[in-house]
């Protein structure tokens, strides 16, 4: 058996609500389940201390919230966050029998403070905390961490705006094979307004990552730290059609194991709205992934078709 190539039906349903109550005091609020089924990483897995081949999609079900409030005091400004996603995982078929991936099932809340104001009239100064706490069925891949940053932003210079930012991290792991894994953190990202149908997007960012399936070079399934760097273009000639260009690289630093993987990924995606509510949807992606697990990289190409509906 192999999942080499399959068939696969994912779903997303939200609502979405932004409310003004006055110029300035902005409050979100976002409710979203998502249903993902895809043909996943290497095809390989360890089961019972067995390397087996993956025999059907990963299947996964979150639900996640988040509410927002961001107010400005002349020059300055802040905000408040809150995030809440909760995971669960299908069992998967191998070579070797089912998979239960219910160990994997996790609840994550991530709060966040940020704080700035205008230096000039042009460029903005922030600082921005964070706190996280990551639950899981197997308790060994719970943890706690925050992350503090700052930086420079502006709306717009010319035809550009964006932030740079500078911090540190850690995640404090309750298995002690794991232990406190930190990191500074460094990044950032610009946008670029050549015409105004094209935008131009470039950022880098550095995060932990929640639990792995468990590999040869991973056998505790354990998280990583990723250094990621992306790009996209978006093209927007009308109103009702938007094609968009992606691209990234990402390397992943694994906790407590040799393992690392370095992975790039671009593909295409087109969106054209039929009606003010329906919006027909198109993309293909290619993912290469570089490991020094021998049984951890892959060749993936996907294709997608889907539709929106907007009330």
């Amino acid at each position: 058996p192999s999942v080499g190539r399959a068939n696969t039906v994912s779903a997303r349903a939200g609502v979405e609500q932004i409310w003004t109550p006055t110029h300035d005091l902005t409050i979100k609020g976002k409710l979203e389940y998502d249903r993902t089924a895809l043909a996943i990483s290497s095809n390989f897995v360890v089961n019972n201390s067995v390397l087996s081949t993956i025999a059907s999609p990963q299947v996964d079900d979150k639900v996640k919230g988040a509410v927002a409030v961001q107010k400005t005091f002349g020059r300055m400004f802040a905000g408040v966050s809150f995030e809440a996603a909760a995971t669960g995982y299908h069992a998967f078929q191998t070579s070797t029998g089912w998979v239960a991936q219910s160990y994997r099932n996790s609840r994550v809340e991530t709060a966040t403070v940020r704080i700035g104001g205008w230096v000039t009239p042009a460029i903005y100064a922030f600082g921005e905390a964070s706190g996280n706490a990551r639950d899981y069925t197997n308790s060994n891949y719970a943890s706690k961490g925050y992350r503090a940053i700052a930086g420079l932003g502006s709306d717009r210079i010319s035809l550009f705006r964006g932030e740079i930012y500078a911090g540190f991290q850690q995640q404090f792991y309750q298995n002690y094979t794991l232990g406190t894994a930190s990191s500074p953190v460094l990044g950032g990202q610009v946008y670029w307004y050549p015409t105004r149908w094209i935008t131009l997007r470039a950022a880098v960012d550095q995060t932990f990552t929640d639990s792995n399936l468990p590999t040869v070079g991973n056998p505790g399934g354990y998280p990583s730290k990723v250094t990621a760097a992306r790009l996209s273009a978006v093209f927007k000639p009308s109103k009702d059609f938007t094609a968009t260009w992606r691209g990234s690289y990402e390397h992943a630093t694994y906790l407590s194991t040799t393992r690392r993987d370095d992975g790039w990924r671009t593909g295409v995606e087109a969106a054209y709205q039929i009606t003010s509510n329906v919006e027909l949807l198109g993309a293909y992606e290619f993912s290469k992934v570089f490991s020094t697990d021998p049984f951890g990289g892959y060749t993936r190409n996907s294709v997608s078709l889907g539709m929106k509906y907007r009330y």
